[in-house]
């Protein structure tokens, strides 16, 4: 487990995600590096700068989404290296509450969608048993979870490309989560496998969280402008 992960991790996250995409039918629209334009325009907010459209965004916001909406929020830093990964491009796809939940039920905890104390024993005590097998279990459930969204008809070929790679289970040369998240477990960055993007938000439930975030904050402005003009009535 270290912060060191995060880089590795990010940049074969965004090779997945490619470019700019538009699809029609995926459901986070307008995106370009994995960014929805959403995302973008709450991280914006919360930064308090103007939004535009994503297609402008710079790399070292791409990063600071990233770090700060994904990677933060599944609490890489504190998790063993090759599941940080495979939660981490999991969230990036499928928001970080049904990431976090894939990994809770890989190793057998309440499945509630936040990186807690008990979770992360329980990720700890999983990984010293096997953990290219949680690594295994987190793609599982994220594959069968793809597979039960409508579209997966769309952007199925592509997603479990990208979750398993070209061939099933792991292989040192192939190019799926599951081929780079078992290296990154056994310390090994010498990855193999060109990498096809693979774009499409397979998203379940709810907005991200930096878009939660973002409306929350506003809520709280609103309110506190509201107390300050009625400081009276509410004393």
């Amino acid at each position: 487990m270290t912060a060191a992960d995060f880089e590795p991790s990010l940049r074969v996250t965004l090779a997945y995600e490619g470019g700019v995409s538009d699809h029609r039918l995926d459901p986070g629209g307008l995106t370009k590096a994995g960014v929805t334009q959403g995302t973008y325009d709450a991280w914006r907010k919360l930064q308090k700068l103007a939004t535009r459209s994503v297609t402008s965004i710079a790399d070292a916001e791409i990063r600071a989404i990233y770090r700060d909406g994904y990677w933060s929020v599944i609490r890489g830093d504190d998790l063993p290296a090759g599941i940080d990964f495979a939660v981490f491009d999991f969230a990036v796809n499928s928001g970080p509450a049904r990431a976090v939940k894939g990994l809770q039920k890989a190793v057998g905890t309440g499945a509630d969608g936040v990186v807690g104390n008990l979770t992360l024993a329980a990720v700890q005590d999983a990984a010293r048993k096997d953990e290219e097998a949680v690594i295994r279990a987190i793609c599982e459930d994220r594959l069968a979870f793809m597979q039960s969204l409508g579209t997966w008809r769309t952007f199925g070929t592509g997603w479990k490309r990208r979750v398993v790679g070209s061939q099933a289970g792991f292989q040192p040369s192939d190019s799926g989560v599951l081929d780079y998240a078992t290296m990154m477990a056994r310390n090994d960055l010498s990855f193999g496998g060109p990498i096809n993007p693979a774009p499409g938000k397979a998203w379940p439930e709810g907005p991200d969280y930096l878009v939660l975030r973002s409306d929350l904050m506003a809520a709280v402005g609103q309110l506190t402008a509201v107390a300050n003009r009625f400081p009276a009535a509410l004393a």
